[in-house]
């Protein structure tokens, strides 16, 4: 067995078991440092620009990130197949709509 993705299969299903967002908050600020918070809050909102195609360096500047930040969410983005099912809702930035 491979016990280097125990910790993250456990991740997932204390995820999953979560369907209160109040709950689903408080677990993530339990589980991420305040940086690695932002971190992935920021990568959020590089995926919602980069679907209203806005440049990579206009979103770097934005939201004063690297370009290398940016191009790592495009890849992301381009390669994960969890967007072939989810998008982000531009006008409004606490949704995801399922495809």
């Amino acid at each position: 067995m491979n016990t280097r993705k125990q910790p993250r299969k456990e991740l997932v299903r204390l995820l999953c078991s979560i369907s209160d967002p109040r709950e689903m908050e408080s677990a993530l600020e339990a589980i991420l440092t305040h940086k690695e918070f932002e971190e992935i809050e920021n990568r959020l909102r590089i995926f919602r620009l980069l679907e209203l195609d806005v440049p990579q360096r206009e979103i770097a500047a934005q939201l004063n990130v690297g370009i290398a930040t940016v191009t790592r969410g495009a890849n992301a983005l381009r390669n994960s197949r969890f967007f072939d099912r989810y998008s982000f809702i531009a006008d409004q930035p606490d949704k995801i709509q399922r495809k």
